[in-house]
């Protein structure tokens, strides 16, 4: 993601976020489809859970 420092995968293709606070590594929440672009989106897990 251009701009997103913090945003990473790995080999499988498992999207995830390191937290700029503690620098924890977190699975991003899967945020559903979007069809216009044919993509899939992922959300921030602390925005997505709370």
């Amino acid at each position: 993601m251009a701009g997103k420092d913090n945003v990473v995968y790995d080999y499988c293709g498992t999207v995830y976020c390191h937290c700029p606070r503690t620098n924890k590594r977190r699975e991003m929440a899967f945020g559903g489809f979007e069809k216009d672009r044919a993509t899939l989106k992922y959300r921030c897990p602390a925005r997505h859970y709370g």
